[in-house]
């Protein structure tokens, strides 16, 4: 069969890296129908990420991937919660949704860069 690493993160490409390249496009978008598909789009490709990276959890450490995907969670919901405020900084003093979908964009491509060039599907710790 294929590679368990090589199948996590070309899943995790498709669910990160394709949604981010798609995303600073919504700025141009003025028609809601176009809009609605187009996030639909963005969310269907996001679930390749559920078989990506989120599951190497269990390659990596089957006996701690509970606790592994607690810590991991946890940090990933420090942008979600800032993302907000952030949000909210620019469309006060830009007035612009083009940014705040082009950060949207930069921070997934952020998130999921460690795991494309730094993601092993063996296990690590028993």
């Amino acid at each position: 069969g294929y590679d368990v690493a090589l199948v996590r993160k070309v899943l995790t490409g498709i669910g990160m890296i394709l949604p981010a390249m798609i995303m600073p496009v919504f700025g141009a978008i003025m028609d809601a129908k176009i809009a609605i598909a187009l996030l639909c789009v963005l969310m269907g490709l996001a679930t390749f990420n559920s078989a990506g990276a989120l599951t190497n959890h269990l390659d990596i450490a089957p006996r701690h991937a509970g606790k592994l995907q607690a810590l991991t969670n946890t940090v990933a919901t420090i942008p979600g919660m800032v993302s907000v405020t952030i949000t909210g900084f620019i469309l006060h003093h830009f007035e612009s949704w083009e940014l705040v979908w082009i950060l949207c964009s930069v921070m997934m491509t952020i998130g999921a860069l460690p795991f494309l060039v730094f993601g092993k599907g063996k296990t690590m710790f028993v």
